[in-house]
């Protein structure tokens, strides 16, 4: 009997074993300049290194001058981007399945020209994925201007 029982949780314990690795492609200015940019775009791609799946539950950028973050009204609005349609979509959940690379393109649209100015200020770009299965991840970006 016990060793039913530790069969059962002792296999999903190893299977959950492993990292998520995650890695920032591409990061620029799409449209603007560094005083104002109006969008950039950062290529993420992961890969679930555990044998069962895992679900990145959001994922964006955050902003900061010195050591304050950018003013939550200045934040700009974060869509995926279908490379192939070109189509636009709220960034969402993303699925991982076991040991399949999966890349997602982000859009940071500020919209208004006064979120461009205020973007325009900011000195540090940290990547932020929040992830229910592994543990979260926070990558400093170098600014891309």
């Amino acid at each position: 009997m016990l060793g039913v029982v530790v069969g059962l949780f002792g296999e999903r314990w190893v299977r959950s074993w492993g990292d998520v690795r995650c890695e920032i492609d591409d990061w620029s200015i799409n449209v603007g300049t560094s005083a104002g940019p109006e969008e950039s775009r950062l290529d993420v791609r992961f890969l679930n290194e555990k044998e069962l799946p895992v679900v990145v539950w959001d994922m964006g950028v955050e902003f900061y001058k010195g050591e304050e973050p950018l003013e939550e009204w200045a934040d700009p609005t974060a869509l995926f981007v279908d490379e192939v349609t070109g189509s636009r979509s709220r960034v969402g959940p993303v699925n991982l399945p076991p040991r399949v690379a999966v890349t997602r393109t982000i859009s940071l649209v500020s919209g208004r020209e006064d979120k461009r100015q205020e973007l325009g200020k900011v000195d540090r770009a940290i990547f932020v994925a929040n992830i229910s299965g592994a543990e979260d991840k926070r990558e400093e970006l170098s600014l891309p201007w």
